[in-house]
């Protein structure tokens, strides 16, 4: 697995929630089973609210 962000650290942060995820789904299916949201569900629960959010609260980047 390979991870990629603008620094070291956002990229550790991923592969930890990437492996985190893994490790969820082989939980779920080794009780029964493992079914994600559709991708268009999952872009408007996850993305836009908390993304915007982020975004808004970052610094801007140096030049």
């Amino acid at each position: 697995m390979f991870t990629f962000a603008k620094d070291k650290q956002t990229a550790r942060v991923a592969a930890e929630f990437y492996i985190n995820a893994i490790n969820v789904m082989r939980g779920a299916e080794a009780i029964s089973g493992y079914t994600s949201l559709p991708r268009q569900e999952a872009f408007d629960i996850e993305y836009w609210l908390l993304e915007e959010a982020k975004l808004q609260r970052m610094p801007k980047p140096k030049a």
